[in-house]
C-alpha cells in the first residue's frame, strides 16, 4: 500500500466504515474486491471540514488525488497495490447500515444560459456567497453531495 500524507481522492467513494484501524481498512478494501483501487483514511489535521473523523475508513474506485486537499478534508489515501491480492475477506456491515435504493429520477428541465458549474466545493461555496438573488442547485443523479457546515 502507498500512503499519500495527506491526502484524498475526488469522487469515488464506495462505502464508509467508521472506527477503524489502517489495517483493517486495508483488509476491508481488498474484501471488496477489485472495484477498491485505495482508501482515505481519517486522521486530525484540524482542517476547516468536520465530515469524516479520526479512524474513518472510506474504500474508493478513484484514486485521482490531484485535486483534492487531504489537510482540510483530515485525511490520508492509500493507494492499493497492483495485483496479485490475496484472496476476498468475508465483508463485514458498513456503518451506517446502506439505504433502499432510490427511485430513478426524472431527467432535469433544460438548463438556462446563465448556468455555471462549479468544479469544487469551495468554487460553490463562493458562487454561493457572491449570488445576488435567488440560485438553483443542479446535481447529477447519484451524485455524493454532503453538507459538513452551514454555508
Amino acid at each position: 500500500w502507498r500512503a499519500v500524507s495527506p491526502g484524498c481522492s475526488s469522487g469515488g467513494n464506495l462505502v464508509l466504515y467508521v472506527g477503524q484501524t489502517v489495517p483493517q481498512c486495508q483488509e476491508l478494501c481488498v474484501a471488496y474486491g477489485a472495484t477498491c483501487v485505495g482508501f482515505e483514511f481519517g486522521v486530525d489535521y484540524g482542517g476547516g471540514s468536520t465530515y469524516y473523523k479520526p479512524g474513518d475508513c472510506q474504500l474508493s474506485f478513484s484514486v485521482d488525488i490531484s485535486s483534492c486537499d487531504g489537510s482540510y478534508y483530515n485525511l490520508d489515501f492509500y493507494i492499493r497495490p497492483t495485483p496479485p491480492f490475496s484472496p476476498p475477506l468475508p465483508l463485514p456491515s458498513p456503518s451506517p447500515p446502506p439505504s433502499p435504493p432510490s427511485p430513478p429520477l426524472p431527467p432535469l428541465a433544460p438548463l438556462s444560459p446563465d448556468f455555471i458549474y462549479a468544479a469544487s466545493e469551495d468554487q460553490l461555496r463562493s458562487l454561493i456567497m457572491d449570488a445576488t438573488a435567488d440560485i438553483s442547485i443542479y446535481l447529477p443523479p447519484r451524485a455524493d453531495f454532503k453538507l459538513g457546515s452551514q454555508i
